[in-house]
């Protein structure tokens, strides 16, 4: 009895198991169906969009059969290159240019492989002259030849152009400079070389609104330079226009007449954001000296540079600042040249961590003062400068003078430099003069002066404050 319920039970469980199976087969059966009948989803499509093949750029070489190598050759080149070509100069390639010749494009350049480049065959012109944005003339020689007065390369009313890499040799008058800038922006001018002819002008010339210059790692040489030319010169010209904005930098300068480099005002606006940095300069002849900046220039630097003398008389110093204000004179090294301040105004000046030696004769190391009526050297900060006297004679350390009527020299201060003398008759550590106009609130101190036969020297009406920390002053 039990044995065939056990069956029925089991016969039972069997035809349930059966059921079910069925029951899921027809319901994914049913699925499918649906899914079949469902309509597609929309395919998505990814579209690759091509970039846009770059201009084509135009070299145009002269290769003296489509481009002969001359005057109108090289004219044709030009027309020929046009906004972001290269007329290209092949190897040791010479053309005699006899006219001037304009670049007015945008992205032009000219460029020399080894030994090419120009010759001067006509006077008083401007061999090549930038006119468009984003030019270049790079890897070119220029030479004076038989016709040496002109100016190589002319930056006009340009923007962003380069010049890099020439060589120029041999241009000479007074007006002939390797680069001349007039209203240029923004000109990058390096790694040139330029060695100016006989009684030529300097190297490099911008005026006229000629902003934000990159001068830097050019080697120039003016020892044969007419009276007054200066390696490098920045001059405000005419009113309304500036030259703010220049960098000169890192340049190796062998200077003639004039100075290495002068900055200032000139008949124009007022040059701001100045800055002469880590260029060397080294004399070979008598001549001005070695840094100008002034007339009037505003926030400007002159640091790092390097002086030498090599034996030879300036006629002003190793670093000149005259009639500027605002500025800075940090760790420059003057081997046979003062530091000077002077003119009408040299206001807020800091002169510090310069190293001075090597004078000849009676000199000023460093000299602030005015002679001018209602001249302002006032709040100029001299500090940690290094100094040393020539021997046996009575010279300077540092010396204010104010000698005009109605000039202020005020609120001064002179600390922490040291001043080295052999002790020779009538040397001084620190002298304050007043011949006329009013010195007050001078503060001097602590310093160390070593030797000088006097420490410090007060001459006239001059109101002032010394701080010495035990043997920091030795008379």
């Amino acid at each position: 009895m039990h044995r065939k319920a056990a069956q029925v039970l089991k016969q039972v469980f069997v035809l349930f198991f059966v059921l079910l199976l069925a029951f899921f087969a027809q319901a994914l059966v049913r699925t499918n169906v649906i899914a079949a009948s469902a309509p597609p989803a929309a395919r998505q499509t990814v579209r690759r969009i091509k970039p846009a093949p770059a201009p084509a750029v135009r070299i145009i070489v002269l290769d003296g059969v489509t481009y002969p190598r001359t005057d109108a050759g090289f004219s044709a080149a030009l027309t020929a290159a046009g906004a972001r070509g290269t007329v290209l100069l092949p190897r040791g390639a010479t053309i005699i240019l006899t006219s001037a010749h304009v670049i007015s494009t945008d992205g032009t350049t000219v460029r020399c492989a080894a030994g090419a480049g120009f010759v001067s065959g006509v006077n008083r012109a401007n061999l090549i002259t930038v006119r468009g944005s984003d030019d270049a003339i790079v890897g070119c020689q220029f030479r004076g030849g038989a016709d040496p007065a002109s100016d190589p390369i002319f930056l006009w009313n340009s923007s962003g152009a380069k010049v890099e890499r020439n060589f120029a040799s041999g241009f000479v008058g007074i007006s002939a400079s390797f680069v001349y800038l007039v209203g240029a922006r923004a000109s990058t001018i390096e790694e040139n070389h330029c060695v100016a002819g006989p009684k030529g002008a300097g190297c490099i010339f911008g005026e006229k609104g000629s902003v934000d210059t990159l001068v830097q790692s050019n080697r120039l040489n003016v020892s044969l330079g007419a009276p007054g030319s200066h390696a490098i010169a920045f001059h405000s010209t005419t009113a309304g226009q500036t030259v703010s904005g220049t960098k000169i930098l890192s340049n190796r300068i062998v200077a003639g007449p004039g100075y290495c480099v002068e900055v200032g005002a000139f008949g124009g606006g007022v040059p701001q954001k100045i800055i002469i940095s880590s260029n060397s300069c080294s004399m070979s002849t008598d001549g001005l000296g070695g840094y100008s900046v002034g007339s009037d220039a505003k926030f400007w630097t002159v640091s790092k540079n390097t002086f030498r003398a090599n034996g030879h008389k300036l006629s002003i110093s190793c670093i000149e600042v005259a009639g500027a204000s605002d500025g800075t004179v940090a760790g420059n090294s003057c081997d046979g040249g003062n530091i000077s301040l002077s003119n009408w105004q040299a206001q807020r000046v800091t002169i510090s961590s310069n190293r001075i030696y090597g004078l000849k004769g009676w000199c000023a190391a460093i000299y602030l003062g005015t002679s001018v009526p209602s001249g302002a050297v006032n709040y100029d900060r001299v500090v940690a400068n290094q100094i040393r006297l020539p021997a046996g004679t009575a010279a300077i350390g540092i010396w204010q003078q104010c000698n005009a009527a109605g000039a202020t020299c005020n609120n001064n201060s002179y600390s922490y430099n040291v001043i080295v003398s052999d002790g020779a008759r009538g040397s001084i550590g620190i002298k304050l003069e007043n011949d006329a106009g009013m010195s007050r609130n001078e503060r001097v101190g602590p310093n160390t002066l070593r030797s000088p036969s006097r420490s410090i020297d007060p001459e006239g009406l001059v109101s002032y404050t010394i701080t010495k920390t035990g043997a920091d002053i030795r008379r």
